[in-house]
């Protein structure tokens, strides 16, 4: 058994008289349409309800159920299924009642039987209309799937970058932390070998003397434990973050990472600015720019004298631009492009490599409207430049 084609088109034609219903099927079987037929209204709500179909051709005089009614009725089954109404005698009020309930066409009877290719064209631009409409609708909700699709992944992203953000900083922490033990070690030996000094010292004045000494020692582990207070406050602020501050906690982590050796730091501008971003978040761009800058310088001077970490502030009214420009080794042509790609590094991995990346740097600009800039040479260094936008008045 042939499986019926659901593609064809399916056309009711619904008369009261048999011969022009008759004349009506044979025009239009011609065409390949699935045609149904029916002599009264009643006969025709059943095919509507139970069948379906895609045109209604209908009388409007039927003996039981009016040619509006199976309009309406039509409509309500399906609101695509498109209508035509013939009548015996034209009257205003049908047609604009027929217009009202969305009718496709209406025709004098006299006027489809004198033309029939006017009501064969009718059929047909009726079906092509109706094809445009589905297809659109087709169309429509495909888009909204889509939407519904691309706004579940943008949510699925923003949680993942959320997580991305959060390993970073702990990485940094972790990098910090690994650079305060080494910072600690010393003054705490030297505390500990004062102390035992004390211990053996032959008077009181000698004892004092160490004792001194160990006030100092005790002073800078204080100093080093307050730069890690600093770079790990968890109290977030959206408001006048001062950069200065940030920047003092910045290049503690580098300190602590003894990416400072032999490096000179030049500031200009940056005292008394202050931005409107999150204290946490402009404390990582630092991080992550200086710890890139600084490494290029040590891997240009290996630990010698000569590299320079230049950071540079000019304010607006209508935003913050900072430079952090270093005189180190460089970045290839051809890698710049990808800096700020997450799968993109030109660092080794491993323990020793923490990998705070730009690619945080870019999304915490991005976040807070910002943008950055890179220009490099391997003859000059490397400037990043970023901008970031004063909060509106008002």
């Amino acid at each position: 058994m042939e499986k019926e084609n659901t593609n064809v088109k399916r056309l009711l034609i619904v008369d009261d008289e048999p011969s022009f219903l008759i004349l009506l099927k044979r025009i239009f079987q011609k065409s390949g349409y699935k045609i149904l037929t029916s002599e009264n209204g009643q006969g025709a709500k059943n095919i509507i309800e139970n069948e379906g179909c895609d045109l209604v051709i209908t009388d409007k005089n039927l003996p039981d159920i009016s040619g509006m009614e199976i309009l309406k009725i039509a409509k309500i089954a399906n609101p695509n299924t498109e209508v035509i109404i013939l009548t015996g005698y034209d009257s205003k009020e049908t047609m604009l009642e027929a217009i009202d309930h969305s009718a496709y066409a209406y025709l004098l009877k006299a006027d489809a039987m004198d033309n029939i290719r006017s009501i064969q064209n009718r059929v047909r631009t009726a079906f092509e209309k109706q094809d445009v409409v589905l297809e659109n609708q087709r169309l429509l909700k495909h888009l909204s799937e889509s939407n519904a699709q691309l706004s579940q992944a943008l949510i699925e992203r923003e949680k993942l970058e959320e997580k991305l953000v959060l390993s970073e900083k702990m990485a940094a922490v972790g990098h910090f932390s690994a650079g305060i033990s080494h910072e600690l070690s010393a003054p705490l030996q030297g505390i500990y070998s004062l102390a035992q000094s004390i211990c053996n010292a032959p008077d009181l004045e000698l004892a004092k003397n160490y004792a001194q000494d160990i006030i100092f020692h005790i002073d800078e582990a204080k100093a080093v434990i307050q730069e890690m207070k600093t770079f790990v406050n968890v109290e977030e602020k959206t408001i006048k973050t001062d950069v200065k501050e940030c920047i003092d906690a910045a290049l503690g982590v580098c300190k602590a990472g003894e990416l400072l050796t032999n490096v000179q730091i030049k500031e200009f501008g940056v005292d008394a600015i202050t931005i409107n971003i999150d204290e946490i978040e402009l404390k990582q761009i630092f991080i992550n720019l200086f710890q890139n800058a600084l490494e290029a310088i040590q891997k240009r001077f290996k630990k010698e004298s000569g590299g320079i970490l230049r950071i540079s502030i000019q304010q607006t009214k209508t935003n913050t631009k900072i430079e952090v420009r270093d005189n180190g080794t460089g970045i290839k042509d051809s890698d710049v492009p990808l800096l700020f790609d997450p799968h993109f590094t030109t660092k080794n991995t491993g323990p020793s490599k923490v990998g705070l990346g730009l690619n945080v740097t870019y999304r915490l600009l991005l976040k807070n409207h910002g943008k950055i800039q890179v220009q490099s040479s391997s003859e000059h260094g490397t400037v990043f430049l970023l901008t970031i936008p004063m909060p509106r008045s008002g």
